[in-house]
């Protein structure tokens, strides 16, 4: 009987000490991980949730009240919205419907709902107003040209009227890879070998993205599909993520690194 005895509780006090350094390894793995805050703003109230940066620049959830309903509201709309005020302070949005209403709240509804719509030929949208990366944190060394889908071979490319088109559909090899020559531009040969990146579209490939004085909405499909993240820099502001894959697709998902497919301007 006193065999058994101290045998029962030579096993608990390696049990209780096995618990202990496992609580202790927790304690010490979290306290050595920064801790990003995000506050995300559901139907008026504020959800605050926690994500700790790993050593491989990822962002893991942890888990509380909020993160539930977070992620409770995003698999329960497969098309949601994410209006980015900036990269802590996101408003989570069910469809257009509640978008437009939003926007309408804070007394700043769109003007167009169409790429460059609004604006004559000879005043589209410039390169300053989207830039796009293939490299993360705005590396030029990565930059997609959407304007023309040329190298920049001789002088400087102008537009030439496949903008829209272009962005709408990020598999369309042809927009992302044509050969031409337009009024007043030199002849450009704009074969997917002969640019400055290594693709044939940007299909997937986005790492990171600036705006500057455009509302810009970036899609997970083509021709505007899926589920969104805003971007409003109308007013002369600059809004970007310099690392897609630190802006969550659902607070357990991946981020969206090499998930945008399409993209709307409007202003």
């Amino acid at each position: 009987m006193k065999k058994t005895l101290i045998t029962f509780l030579i096993v608990l006090l390696v049990s209780c000490s096995t618990e202990q350094d496992k609580h202790l390894e927790d304690s010490l793995f979290e306290d050595s991980l920064a801790i990003e805050n995000v506050n995300y703003i559901l139907d008026g109230k504020t959800l605050k949730v926690d994500f700790l940066v790993s050593e491989d620049d990822e962002l893991i959830v942890v888990e509380n009240e909020s993160s539930v309903l977070v992620e409770r509201f995003i698999s329960e709309h497969e098309n949601y919205i994410e209006y980015h005020i900036d990269e802590a302070n996101i408003v989570l949005l069910r469809d257009d419907l509640e978008l437009d209403n939003y926007l309408k709240a804070i007394r700043n509804p769109l003007k167009t709902s169409e790429n460059f719509s609004s604006r004559s030929s000879t005043d589209p949208y410039q390169r300053w107003h989207l830039e796009l990366y293939y490299k993360c944190c705005y590396d030029d060394r990565g930059y997609f040209d959407w304007i023309s889908a040329c190298d920049e071979v001789i002088g400087f490319p102008c537009a030439d009227g496949q903008e829209v088109a272009r962005l709408k559909d990020f598999k369309n090899a042809t927009l992302w890879s044509s050969l031409g020559s337009f009024q007043g531009c030199a002849t450009y040969a704009c074969i997917a070998q002969d640019r400055i990146y290594p693709f044939g579209d940007p299909d997937n490939q986005l790492e990171s993205v600036l705006v500057r004085n455009v509302f810009a909405r970036f899609y997970e499909h083509t021709n505007y599909g899926g589920k969104s993240i805003v971007l409003d820099a109308r007013g002369g502001q600059e809004k970007g993520h310099r690392k897609l894959r630190q802006v969550k697709d659902g607070l357990f998902g991946r981020g969206w690194k090499d998930r945008i497919s399409s993209i709307l301007l409007s202003n």
